[in-house]
């Protein structure tokens, strides 16, 4: 059940980059705004997770998600109704950020709670793939469903999704939990500041997450300036939801398989070729003004792939890093800077690309790949003075 109510409250969740192309110019948007949009998304979730994640010692996680699919289908309905601009859509998208901070990590929690620990292992790999999965969805849902009842439909839709979640999540049985006193306190992340090692592994996951979220935060846009190219087919235009959606499929397949690989030959080996791959494939993939169709959607599919690959072992990394008895704080630790790196990510895209303009849209987008791909030569900076650890 949880796997399903992820699914629909993340409908509204790439709403924004999915409509990036039509509402840039029906808001007459920069790039620059465009990006502050998609990032502030990751810049809600920053703010609201340790407050949810620490609620969880406190209560049942069941009610923080439900509030928190409240706080998502209003920001849905938010957006729908009332954005119009800049900073309307800029508020509804972290207030939407704010809501999957309360329905991801506590939705993890509720699921620990009420299944026994030989079955975790399982249930949270298959909770966690579902957000892939959800995010797919969206991208599919919000483009095919704005095309026949407009963008505000798609998110009056994705408000209907929070909403059933919550009618959804009704139905799991509470969970015995200690009396909250009205008092906690927030995750103390100073120890964590003394660790090193755990440190240059969380760096890492900002830098991932930079690639990461500004890949999919721009590859809709990006997409369709490549179906707007003589060279491209016809109807390339209504396959971008379904070529979208299925990079971020193969992302999640590049994410198990990462993992895989990892605990046959190394995370550290793994993490350097993942990058090393990155560095190769990513400026192919941004040369959508110079290679044929077939080639950009190839180099695209590989890049998603392998933006998502290294991603288990960094953080398994980061938690095997963690000194005794701060397992739980290097984790906290490692979401924020995360999804930081989240955030910054597809805003310094859109900086890049409107910088760029003057030198033509084709050598904006091949230089807009190569500054995602920063993330990865900045990584194997940082993974380089990486000690081992016995």
């Amino acid at each position: 059940m949880l796997v399903l109510t992820s699914i629909l409250s993340m409908l509204g969740s790439g709403s924004f980059p999915a409509l990036t192309p039509e509402l840039k110019g029906a808001w007459h948007l920069s790039n620059t705004e465009a990006g502050w949009i998609s990032g502030i998304f990751y810049g809600g979730y920053i703010c609201a997770v340790p407050l949810f994640v620490s609620l969880t010692d406190h209560m049942d996680s069941r009610r923080i998600y439900l509030n928190a699919l409240v706080v998502t289908g209003v920001a849905a309905l938010a957006f729908a109704l009332l954005a119009e601009g800049f900073w309307s859509a800029l508020i509804c998208r972290a207030v939407a950020g704010a809501g999957l901070a309360g329905t991801y990590m506590p939705g993890l929690r509720l699921l620990t709670d009420r299944t026994s620990p030989r079955r975790q292992p399982r249930w949270i790999a298959l909770y966690t793939a579902s957000y892939g999965l959800g995010s797919s969805v969206s991208y599919v849902a919000t483009l095919e469903i704005a095309a026949r009842i407009g963008w505000r439909g798609a998110l009056l839709v994705a408000a209907g999704g929070a909403l059933a979640s919550f009618l959804l999540i009704l139905l799991v049985p509470r969970h015995d939990h200690p009396a909250f006193s009205g008092r906690f306190h927030l995750p103390d992340i100073r120890p964590v500041l003394k660790n090193a090692q755990a440190l240059r592994y969380i760096a890492l996951y900002g830098l991932h997450n930079w690639e990461l979220f500004a890949f999919q935060s721009w590859i809709v846009a990006y997409l369709s300036w490549c179906g707007s190219q003589g060279a491209s087919p016809a109807g390339w235009l209504g396959w971008v939801s379904w070529i979208t959606a299925g990079y971020l499929i193969a992302g999640m397949g590049g994410s198990i398989g990462g993992a895989e690989l990892a605990s046959r030959f190394g995370g550290r080996r793994l993490i350097a070729c993942v990058m090393i791959s990155a560095l190769l494939v990513g400026p192919v993939a941004g040369a959508g003004g110079y290679l044929p169709s077939w080639a950009i959607i190839a180099a695209c599919l590989v890049f998603s792939l392998l933006t998502m690959s290294d991603s288990a072992a960094i953080t398994t990394g980061a938690m095997f890093s963690a000194f005794e008895g701060q397992r739980g704080i290097t984790l906290a630790a490692h979401s924020i800077v995360g999804f930081f790196g989240g955030m910054v990510g597809p805003l310094t895209i859109g900086m890049v690309l409107d910088l760029l303009a003057p030198w033509g849209d084709g050598a904006a987008w091949l230089a807009a790949f190569l500054v995602m791909a920063f993330g990865s030569l900045a990584g194997l900076a940082l993974l380089a003075t990486t000690a081992r650890r016995p």
